[in-house]
């Protein structure tokens, strides 16, 4: 989490989303700000840039946690 909330300290696309939000002066659809994290939409928001897209795909996708249990598994169900 620490990483994350690093992240949405410095991108310039956070902090413009973010500053979009304070001053309310263009509607962002899906976006809310609950300190320090930015959601889209109810989740949060990483950067489509960011180092950490591989990190989590492989976390979320080849752990148990992310529950797919292999291409053989899946198709025989």
């Amino acid at each position: 989490w620490e990483k994350i909330r690093q992240l949405h300290k410095s991108p310039a696309s956070v902090q413009t989303i973010k500053e979009q939000l304070d001053s309310n002066t263009t509607r962002r659809y899906g976006y809310s700000w609950h300190e320090p994290y930015l959601y889209y939409p109810g989740r949060v928001f990483i950067p489509p840039q960011s180092d950490l897209i591989p990190t989590l795909l492989e976390h979320f996708h080849n752990s148990p946690a992310g529950g797919h249990e292999g291409m053989e598994r899946t198709y025989r169900q």
